[in-house]
């Protein structure tokens, strides 16, 4: 298997390596249960990113995040769109340096799930605007914990799948 995969690493025609990975992904889609082939995922994942979140994880995690308000209704996330992380990303990178715009992503939804009915019982008429930048900043506090094992892998140790 070495050499096969050597082999296409070599090889420089681009649709030649589409095509091989392609053939690659119709065998193990025939012969990997969804188990296995959520296994292999985050193998490779996790070679290609490292420890931290990509699109597709960062929006796995995201989506079962949810806080239920005071009158029973349950909101489900992502509660910032993805525009907005991004931006709010820009603002705050230099802050957080060691983790990725998906890392931010998964951190500051979870931190909007988990503390929304706390900070709005402090702050019950505050308006949206202020409320993403006390989110935000509890996110940066949160990635930059001085005492976690984990620095700059935090977010996909503590809330990425293994």
């Amino acid at each position: 298997m070495t050499d096969l995969f050597n082999d296409i690493y070599a090889c420089k025609d681009e649709q030649a390596k589409n095509n091989a990975i392609v053939s690659i992904e119709n065998i193990l889609n025939k012969r990997l249960n969804d188990d296995e082939k959520t296994a292999l995922r985050s193998t490779i994942r996790k070679a290609i990113v490292g420890n931290h979140f990509d699109v597709y994880s960062a929006k796995q995690r995201i989506s079962q995040m949810y806080y239920t308000t005071t009158d029973g209704c349950i909101i489900h996330a992502p509660f910032v769109s993805e525009r907005e992380c991004a931006e709010l990303y820009e603002e705050y990178k230099s802050q957080i340096k060691g983790y990725n715009l998906y890392d931010f992503s998964v951190v500051l939804n979870n931190v909007i799930a988990d503390n929304y009915k706390l900070l709005y019982s402090w702050w019950p008429n505050e308006e949206w605007c202020i409320m993403l930048i006390k989110f935000c900043e509890i996110a940066v506090n949160w990635l930059n914990d001085d005492d976690t094992p984990f620095m700059g892998e935090k977010a996909w140790k503590l809330l990425g799948s293994k």
